[in-house]
């Protein structure tokens, strides 16, 4: 009986050195992986956060030049106006057509980096889990609105 017993005494007690540098080697590991996943966490929030922010000023973009579109599709009305009743030029008139397909051009490009800026977003807010911000369903609503004047 003696014999069957003394392996098992032996055995953790030569092995006791490898077993807590196993140990501390998986708490290593584990706080290895744990500052990793924190520091992929912290660079997606801030991508996320960026993606929106840049969304925000192309947003704020876009708007600045469909204002600027209004006043020049008056100025272009204006400007006929003028042309057709003998007052001015059709120099100016053209010039009018000019800048107006000149700032629709500018518009549609500003247009097009919103998209992007969403796409952009979505991929980013793919990372921490969240597809759609609740300010961009108001957005859409308005920006359909602010789409059926300009039409």
């Amino acid at each position: 009986m003696r014999g069957a017993l003394l392996p098992e005494v032996t055995q953790p007690i030569f092995t006791a050195g490898r077993i807590r540098s196993g140990v501390r080697l998986a708490k290593a590991q584990r706080d290895s992986a744990l500052v990793q996943y924190e520091r992929t966490i912290q660079t997606a929030f801030t991508e996320v956060s960026n993606a929106l922010i840049a969304h925000q000023r192309v947003r704020e973009s876009r708007v600045q030049q469909e204002a600027l579109v209004a006043a020049i599709v008056d100025r272009k009305r204006l400007a006929y106006t003028r042309y057709l009743g003998g007052v001015d030029t059709q120099l100016n008139a053209l010039d009018a057509d000019r800048d107006l397909l000149r700032a629709e051009l500018d518009l549609r490009q500003i247009k097009l980096n919103e998209l992007l800026s969403v796409v952009q977003y979505t991929r980013r807010s793919a990372v921490v889990g969240n597809n759609t911000p609740a300010i961009w369903t108001q957005e859409r609503n308005e920006d359909d609105e602010r789409q059926r004047r300009f039409d």
